[in-house]
Formats: C-alpha cells, structure tokens, sequence
C-alpha cells in the first residue's frame, strides 16, 4: 500500500514551506489539502475561488515540482473549492489544456475579459483586443498590442484565447510567450522536429505571441517566426502579438518582420492615474460584495505603479475577506501588504544602487562578465528585484540584459544560499537595501 493522501500533502508542504516565506506560506496553504490524487490528477481543496485562482497563477509550477520529488510523477494540478450557491464543488484547472481537437493552446482560463481591469489607460488595446475575439475581422490583423511590463498585456492576448475558444470551440489557439518559442526551435535538433514545428504553427487559425522584443538579436528565431506569420497571413490567420515598444523602435529585428508587425493595428497601454487605480479597486471589490474603506483604498492605490502588482495585492486583500467574512481596516491591508510598501523601490531603482553600492558602471551590471567582480553585483540583483518587485523571473533578466530565466533562478538561489552562510553577503543585503529604503522615503526596520 502507498503512502496516504496526508501523508503525502504533508510532504509536500515541507518542501514548499521551506522555499516559501513563513507568512506567504501561511496565507495561501495552511487551509489547503489534498482531496484526490492520481498519476494524471491532483485535487487540491481550498477555501474559496480567490485562493484557488491566486494558487493556479502564482505557484502551479512549484506544486508540480514537488509532487514529483514526493511520488516520482507529475499529475495535471486542479484546485476545488466550495461553490457559492451549492455544496458541489468547482475546479480550477491548469492553465496549459486541450481543446476539441487535443491540441494544446497553452491559454489560461482565468484570464478573461470579464475581470480585466480596464482603465482609460488601456482602453483602445482592450477595446481592439475585444473587437478581434469578436469579430476575427481582417481589420485587426495583426494587432499590436506595446507597453512597459506589467500593464496588462499577456491577459488580454489570454482573454482574447479564452473568448474565441469559448465562441469558436473548433478555432486551433496557440499561446506562446516568446521564451518558449526560442526554445521550440533551438531546442528542435533534427530537421524533421523543425517541420513538425512549423506545421504545427502554420496550421493555427489564432497566433498570441507574448514578449517579441525578446528575439532581438535572434536572428534564426526571427525567420522562422516571419515564415509563420506570413503563411497565417496567407490564409488569413489571426496574430496577435505583444511588446514593449513600437515596431520601428526594436533593436536587432529583421525588417521585414518589423513590416509585417506595424501594417496593422498598434495599441498601447499607458501607466494608470491614481484616480483610474482608485475607481478600479472600488469596482473590483464591489464585484465580491466587499466593502473596503476609503483609507484601505488609498493605501491599496498607493502600493504599486503598475497593474500586475496592484492585482496582487487586490488579490490578497479579497481572499483575506472571504475567508474572515469581516471588513477590512487599514490596520489589517498594512499588515497583509507590509513587504511590498507603497514606495518599494524599482527595479530601475535596484540596478543603479546594486552597481554604485558595488563601484561597477550599469552596463558592467547587466553585461555577460562572468568575472566575480560582476556577477556577484548582477546575482544581488535579482535577489533584490525579486524581493521588491512583483516582476518574473523572465521580466528580471530581460532588464538585466536579456538573461533568460534559469539563469536569473540561480542567481537568485546562489544568493539565498550564501545569505545563511556568508556575513559579508549578508552585510552587502543589508546596506544596498537601507541605501534603497532611504532614498525611497522609509527605512528598513
């Protein structure tokens, strides 16, 4: 006889509990259990939707890594919670699923329309994004949707996915984030892989292409990806893609690609206004039936700059009232929102004072040196980005001078490691963020 479900659920958050900070853990896990499980499927029961979505979103990779160093396979995660009008319970699935026709669309379904904030700011990318799901018109073929990170463009290249799937079930949908594209094909090997890939792509009716400024300089990437799009656009396949620039501002990128980008519909997205920020909180918990207080809306308006990091703590905010079924002071949001203050410093912020603290110059920090002298300053780094930002790990190395993710990941865990062991490390910590806290109005405690 294998091991218990208990068993194996305590397993499990040992080993998360040990990667997790002792509060974030607490909030998202201590009421969670395992409620069925099977090589293909795990069950996991929580208190409510928010929990069950916020867990989906933000640590689905991390329970499929520890299933698997727990009982050796990786079963599909679903996370169940008790419905609000009757005692069955609803599942929220993994986002990477199969449509009708097996084919996997990678599109989180989470992700919609419906709970997207919008905002004068991002109004026409909203409204164009709605008219292509819609109406998958030639007249947004392709569409362009450009902005700084973390303002709500990768949800609304999902919500487009999830619409069509839901109005058009037989519609071939692919998601892909740019990094996964690279790997696709560097990865390929034989030629025969390649051509698999490529009618693969060919053959999508919807392309959501996220991050393109991630192939500048990929030249071999670059062609195959204008290959793709010029045979969709050949039988009138929908693409959308996303960036952070205008198509004539990206450096490194072939110029017919460039072309093809810019001939059809650009959309940008623009930081919100504290007013815009404010109203949307107040429509987001008005939703949920919570009432929220005006200084809690205040503080919560103040907390971040941009979207993703205002949704996460709306997010956190809204499963603590759920769950205490009480309103929630300001005591209470300060407390819950305490490690990422209103004036938390910028990534930005983070690399002037990691290189000046270090007496390297900004380009020597996100350089390729592998020299200690420079790669220690650009691994502290992305511990501290990753500690006050609400940014991922692709974001990170982006900034840090197009790093993919697995390097960011362990230049972080080298950090953490040599944090327990090594005073000095943990004294260049300390002075970086006091320097940090300081010039950003608050101090460390």
């Amino acid at each position: 006889m294998g091991p218990k479900k208990k068993d194996i659920w305590h397993s499990i958050t040992q080993i998360l509990s040990a990667k997790l900070p002792k509060s974030e853990f607490d909030m998202w896990f201590c009421r969670a259990s395992l409620k069925d499980l099977t090589e293909e499927k795990a069950v996991i029961s929580v208190s409510n939707k928010f929990v069950a979505n916020w867990l989906h979103e933000r640590y689905l990779t991390h329970l499929e890594d520890s299933f698997h160093r727990v009982v050796d396979w990786r079963p599909e995660i679903h996370f169940a919670y008790p419905a609000s009008d009757r005692s069955s319970k609803k599942e929220v699935k993994k986002p990477a699923g199969a449509d009708p026709l097996g084919h996997k669309h990678n599109v989180n379904p989470s992700m919609t329309f419906a709970n997207y904030l919008r905002a004068e700011s991002n109004s026409f990318a909203l409204s164009s994004a709605m008219g292509l799901a819609q109406e998958l018109s030639e007249s947004y073929n392709p569409l362009y949707i450009y902005s700084d990170l973390s303002l709500g463009k990768t949800h609304l290249l999902h919500a487009i996915g999830n619409h069509v799937m839901e109005t058009h079930p037989h519609r071939r949908v692919l998601y892909v984030p740019s990094n996964r594209f690279i790997g696709d094909f560097s990865l390929s090997g034989t030629q025969n892989r390649i051509l698999a890939l490529l009618e693969n792509y060919t053959t999508l009716d919807i392309l959501l292409f996220d991050d393109i400024q991630e192939l500048e300089g990929k030249r071999y990437t670059q062609k195959k990806l204008l290959f793709i799009f010029n045979k969709l656009h050949q039988m009138k396949s929908h693409m959308v893609i996303t960036g952070t620039k205008l198509p004539k501002d990206l450096r490194e990128i072939n110029p017919e690609l460039k072309s093809r980008i810019g001939a059809g519909v650009m959309a940008e997205i623009t930081r919100p206004e504290q007013d815009t920020k404010i109203r949307l909180i107040r429509e987001s918990m008005a939703q949920d039936g919570i009432s929220i207080a005006d200084d809690v809306v205040f503080y919560l308006a103040s907390s971040h700059l941009e979207f993703k990091g205002l949704i996460h703590n709306i997010t956190r905010l809204k499963a603590l009232a759920s769950m205490n079924n009480g309103p929630i002071s300001i005591s209470i949001a300060k407390t819950l929102i305490e490690d990422s203050p209103p004036l938390r410093p910028s990534l930005e912020h983070i690399k002037m004072t990691t290189s000046a603290y270090f007496g390297i110059s900004a380009s020597d920090l996100v350089s390729s040196r592998k020299n200690r002298a420079f790669s220690y300053p650009r691994h502290v780094a992305m511990y501290l980005a990753r500690k006050y930002t609400t940014l991922s790990y692709k974001e990170i190395g982006h900034s840090l001078g197009h790093k993919d993710h697995s390097t960011v990941l362990y230049g972080i865990r080298r950090i953490e490691r040599s944090r327990d062991r090594d005073r000095k490390v943990l004294s260049d910590l300390k002075q970086i963020e006091n320097i940090m806290n300081y010039k950003s109005g608050h101090k460390t405690k």
